[in-house]
């Protein structure tokens, strides 16, 4: 998560420092383009994570279950690009 946190930080201060008067349009955003594939990439590594960790559990409860379904359908709508 460190790692996560890391990427994002980095990805706001380039942002920040490529400032749009100084930068061509495409530049801009194309670093927005990238920005906002880290956070998917992200956010789809938490998913996944989680849902490991709900489809390891022995005897899962009901709300288990509606998290690990809400969870796999979060994901996929990451993976289809919504």
């Amino acid at each position: 998560m460190s790692a996560g946190i890391s990427i994002i930080t980095m990805s706001i201060g380039a942002l920040l420092w490529a400032d749009a008067r100084y930068v061509s349009a495409q530049t801009f955003e194309d670093a927005q383009k990238q920005t906002h594939e880290e956070f998917s990439n992200i956010r789809k590594n938490d998913l996944e994570d989680k849902i490991f960790e709900l489809q390891l559990l022995g005897n899962p409860s009901n709300l288990d279950k509606a998290k690990l379904d809400r969870y796999q359908r979060q994901l996929d709508d990451l993976i289809r690009g919504n």
